[in-house]
This record gives structure tokens, C-alpha cells and sequence, in this order.
């Protein structure tokens, strides 16, 4: 086996190409969400097996609409849809799309660890309630390889 990484962060195995140890990986994705004509779309494919271990939400522009808007971060398998009622990573419309701007929502993550580890393939998606006009943020979801 050829090691390449620091032994306590983890790394690769140069042959087998997989991750060895405790490997954190950032997704952040800005999502335009008052030009989606879905309720609910994929922000992740998962590439090997991962577990989550913070979400958070930051609007970058509130929405116009008058209502509240809200979004719920979901793992979603094979083809069904990324809703709220499938598999919930946080209590359901917990993120705020109509918070206070550039401000950083720490979501509080589900006691189901069943429901933050998906396998290769499994996706992370999201499910939005109310009308999302204009709103726009930034999800940012930590996962270690496990």
C-alpha cells in the first residue's frame, strides 16, 4: 500500500484510491431558489459512503414575498423526490430562506444517524415551503467519509 495524506487527517491509498481515516468534505452550493420552479431539487450526489455532520444555511438575498419561506435539507435515494416527509436531516422547515441577510443559520441536525449517512449514490436535496420569490443563499453541508 502507497499512503499519501497525514495518518491523523487521513488520505489515500495511492493503489486502491480509497480514503483511509477521518476525511472532512465541504459542499457549498448557492442556490438561486426564487428561480426554481420546483418545491424541492438536488444540491449533492454522494461519491463513496458519507455521513453529515453540520448543515448550515446563510440568505444572501431575503425573498419579496410576504410569507414565510422555508427549506428543509433531505437525503433522498434511488429516484424519488427530495421532500421533507422522505427523510428529514433536521426538524422539517427549520432553515429560514427569509432570514437576515449574510448571516450564518446553524441547523440542528437530526438524533437519527440512519438519516445523515447516505452510500454512493444516495443524494442531499432540498424541499422549500411558501412562495420563494427572489430568495437566494448559500447551503453549506459538512460530511466526513465513512
Amino acid at each position: 500500500m502507497s499512503y499519501k495524506g497525514d495518518l491523523l487527517k487521513g488520505g489515500i491509498d495511492q493503489e486502491s484510491g480509497e480514503i483511509l481515516g477521518y476525511k472532512i468534505l465541504p459542499v457549498s452550493v448557492i442556490v438561486n431558489i426564487g428561480d426554481d420552479t420546483a418545491s424541492e431539487a438536488n444540491l449533492f450526489v454522494a461519491p463513496y459512503a458519507v455521513q453529515v455532520t453540520n448543515i448550515y444555511y446563510t440568505p444572501n438575498v431575503v425573498g419579496s414575498h410576504g410569507s414565510a419561506v422555508t427549506a428543509t435539507v433531505v437525503k433522498a435515494t434511488a429516484a424519488v423526490a427530495p421532500v421533507k416527509t422522505t427523510t428529514p436531516m433536521h426538524a422539517a422547515s427549520a432553515i429560514d430562506l427569509k432570514g437576515t441577510v449574510h448571516t450564518v443559520q446553524t441547523i440542528t441536525l437530526t438524533s437519527t444517524t440512519a438519516d445523515l449517512k447516505l452510500v454512493a449514490g444516495e443524494r442531499i436535496g432540498y424541499d422549500t415551503t411558501g412562495t420563494t420569490t427572489a430568495a437566494e443563499g448559500t447551503f453549506t453541508i459538512i460530511m466526513k467519509a465513512i
